[in-house]
């Protein structure tokens, strides 16, 4: 069985190492210290051994925004789509993102995409609007059959009582 041991020597297989570490991860830290009541954390050296690659990327990334954060760097956002970091003038109310997986255009102040030349609060006029809009035009043709209720959308040209009256004689209990 493969062992795996501390700077100071304390060894553990590895199942137990991947156990603490997703135990500590549910308790939101990103590192490992030694099983032993030890003061050493386990090396990124033998993480990078153990522990699959996107735990090692999601590794990074905290590790990363910790550092960043300690830095205390004016001026900087998130990009709200992929949480990259980026520096911008406090003016400018569009963030640009340079990840290049992103590359997206965001406002800084809603967190949703860009829509300049319009306010943030106007978007969401426009957006409860256009859902009411929607909803209306909806109740317009969908139509529910009285007998059984079942959902079904207006067709051009079909008459919907032919419908009602065929619908009620193909599901007619007596005819059952």
């Amino acid at each position: 069985m493969d062992t795996i041991s501390c700077t100071n020597n304390h060894k553990f297989c590895k199942k137990c190492i991947i156990q603490g570490f997703y135990m500590h991860m549910r308790n939101g830290k990103m590192s490992l210290q030694c099983f032993a009541n030890c003061p050493v954390e386990f090396s990124i050296e033998t993480m990078k051994k153990i522990l699959p690659v996107y735990i090692l990327n999601m590794m990074e990334g905290q590790q990363q925004e910790r550092e960043i954060l300690r830095a205390n760097i004016q001026n900087l956002v998130t990009c709200p789509l992929c949480n990259f970091w980026i520096e911008i003038d406090p003016e400018f109310r569009i963030i640009y993102c340079k990840n290049f997986e992103c590359m997206q255009i965001s406002c800084r102040l809603c967190r949703k995409e860009n829509h300049l030349p319009l306010l943030c609060d106007q978007v969401a006029k426009e957006h409860a609007l256009r859902v009411y809009n929607e909803e209306r035009l909806s109740k317009d043709v969908i139509r529910i059959c009285y007998n059984c209720k079942t959902r079904f959308i207006k067709d051009k040209g079909f008459v919907g009582y032919n419908y009602y009256y065929l619908h009620s004689i193909k599901n007619n209990p007596r005819d059952k």
